[in-house]
C-alpha cells in the first residue's frame, strides 16, 4: 500500500474543522478554482504585490494591494469569510505583539516609555549623530551625573 498524496474532501459538511486542522489548507486549496491557475502566474502575482506595496511612498497604494488580496482570497477563491478571519487572527497576533514591543523599546513621539523591568533607562532621547557633535563640542568628556 502506497502513502503519497490523499484527498480530504471525503469529510462529511457537518464535522467541524479547526483552523488547527492539518487539513484545513489543503482542502481549501483543493476546492478553490484558482487551482487551474498556474503557479507561476500565482507566485508572480504576489512577489509583485508584495515590492508594489513595500517600496511604495503613498499609504493609499498598500492599501489598495491589501483590498485587491482580500478580493481575490473571498471572491475569486471563495474562501469562507469565517475561515478566513480565523486564520488572519495569527499573523494578526503576531503584529500587535511587535507593535507592543516596538512601543517599550523605541517609544512614541519625543518621550521615551520607561519600563521598571528594564535594568537600564535611556537618559537622552535624541538622535545619535546630535549627541556625538555635542560630545565632540566638550571634547569628549561625559556629563557628570549631577547636571
Amino acid at each position: 500500500m502506497g502513502g503519497g498524496f490523499h484527498l480530504h474532501l471525503h469529510k462529511k459538511k457537518a464535522e467541524k474543522q479547526s483552523i488547527f486542522s492539518e487539513d484545513v489548507l489543503d482542502d481549501l486549496a483543493i476546492s478553490s478554482p484558482l487551482r487551474k491557475v498556474p503557479a507561476l502566474q500565482k507566485l508572480i502575482l504576489c512577489i509583485a504585490a508584495t515590492v508594489i506595496a513595500v517600496l511604495s511612498p503613498v499609504i493609499w497604494l498598500p492599501l489598495f494591494v491589501l483590498i485587491t488580496m482580500i478580493f481575490a482570497s473571498l471572491v475569486l477563491a471563495k474562501v469562507p469569510v469565517k475561515i478566513y478571519l480565523s486564520l488572519l487572527t495569527i499573523p494578526l497576533a503576531f503584529g500587535l505583539t511587535g507593535a507592543v514591543v516596538l512601543l517599550f523599546v523605541n517609544g512614541v513621539g519625543d518621550r521615551r516609555l520607561h519600563v521598571l523591568c528594564f535594568a537600564r533607562r535611556r537618559r537622552d532621547a535624541r538622535p545619535s549623530r546630535q549627541l556625538a557633535l555635542r560630545r565632540a563640542r566638550r571634547g569628549g568628556r561625559r556629563r557628570a551625573r549631577g547636571d
